[in-house]
């Protein structure tokens, strides 16, 4: 059984939230016996193991075992990874430019980023990724395997793939890493006056994209407007919650519910509500997650929207960024969960769909997602339903 059922490469994925706790405020028993412990054992270890090891070494271990304990979602972050967590948010990171998930045989590719190496090398979507390097990757090593090409990409080193498509023809290819800008958003106005926006993630300029994009098209008088949120891993909480706000007027957009004060709010919509009477159509598959998930929920739930496409991929936690107190160290800490409009909580469950389609993990619509009626690519079957919808209103 796979340990973490979605693995993500090089993408920051999941909902954010900011929050900030005084390190002078918290209460630490001092006659807790565990701190004393866990410094006994670190020196015996230090001092007698037959393999010498500095305490900093033991130290990082017993911090890689805490979280070890918590989610999947939770980890302790060295100033390196703030750095990439910050370029993660402004939609630039260095990488390879593919996305994966887990699955029994290899790292089944999800998301290929326009422009990218993955991309320019001939990676596809549905692509499987069967080796790293001679190293055939099974349900066991598939975590190692994903920070061997992390590191690779931090040290600006190649790496070596084998690939199998899902017509099962297999190649070798060497890829080098790059940076990469992934726009938050790509739009285009189809026929019949049909809008397109295909969010990529949540970051920080998300909304504001999005916000100009339907304030210039406020002038054309949209017969509708489809939302592509397939395979967005999520990003920054505040901003799907300021996305879903442009379009709905009143009501719960969601709310958040965890062990501590701040970590418990309510999110109501205000009226700035664009494109109020514009019909809506939002695309969802497996891998829409966390902050799509948000928006997603939001729009159905208040009847704003229809839901096209597969039950989404059911991450319902927030993580918030917690100071330690050391300046460049952080702590990622799923510190809530968050509920939709109507109070359900969609962790390992998703959202289901008002409108289901069949499996599109081999959609091609990374590469040209945005079309027209005259140049539709026609293995983008989810994409013509949405604007058949539109047309006929099934």
């Amino acid at each position: 059984m796979i340990k973490y059922a979605r693995r993500v490469v090089l993408f920051f994925c999941g909902a954010l939230f900011g929050i900030s706790v005084s390190i002078a405020g918290r209460e630490v028993p001092p006659s807790y016996y565990g701190f004393p412990l866990l410094a006994d054992v670190i020196d015996s270890i230090e001092r007698f193991y037959v393999t010498p090891l500095t305490r900093e070494e033991l130290i990082e271990a017993a911090i890689q075992g805490i979280f070890h304990k918590l989610d999947g979602y939770s980890e302790f972050l060295d100033e390196e990874d703030i750095a990439k967590q910050e370029e993660n948010n402004q939609g630039q990171y260095k990488g390879f430019g593919f996305e994966v998930n887990g699955t029994q045989k290899g790292l089944e590719v999800i998301n290929v980023f326009t422009g990218s190496p993955a991309q320019k090398a001939g990676i596809d979507l549905g692509d499987t990724i069967t080796h790293l390097s001679k190293q055939v990757i099974t349900t066991d090593n598939q975590e190692s395997i994903l920070k061997q090409i992390k590191q690779a990409a931090k040290e600006n080193k190649a790496i070596d793939v084998n690939v199998t498509d899902s017509q099962g023809k297999r190649w070798q290819l060497n890829i080098m890493p790059k940076v990469i800008q992934v726009a938050a958003i790509e739009s285009q106005l189809l026929g019949n006056n049909l809008g397109y926006i295909r969010i990529n993630g949540f970051q920080n300029d998300t909304f504001d994209s999005i916000k100009t994009q339907l304030t210039t098209w406020k002038q054309q008088q949209l017969n509708g407007l489809i939302i592509d949120l397939r395979r967005n891993p999520g990003g920054l909480f505040e901003q799907a919650v300021k996305v879903a706000d442009l379009f709905i007027s009143k009501g719960t957009i969601v709310s958040t519910k965890g062990r501590f004060k701040q970590a418990n709010s309510n999110y109501n919509a205000t009226d700035i509500n664009l494109l109020k009477d514009v019909p809506m159509l939002v695309l969802i598959d497996k891998n829409s997650a966390s902050a799509a998930e948000v928006l997603a929920a939001a729009l159905q739930q208040n009847q704003r929207a229809i839901l096209m496409g597969e039950r989404s991929y059911g991450k319902g936690s927030i993580q918030g960024m917690i100071p330690t107190i050391f300046q460049n160290s952080r702590v990622k800490l799923t510190i809530a969960h968050y509920l939709t409009p109507k109070g359900d909580n969609i962790h390992q469950s998703g959202i289901t769909p008002d409108i289901n389609l069949p499996s599109m993990s081999g959609n091609q619509s990374d590469k040209a997602p945005i079309i027209n009626d005259t140049q539709m690519h026609t293995d983008d079957n989810a994409l013509k339903s949405a604007i058949s919808w539109f047309k006929t209103g099934t």
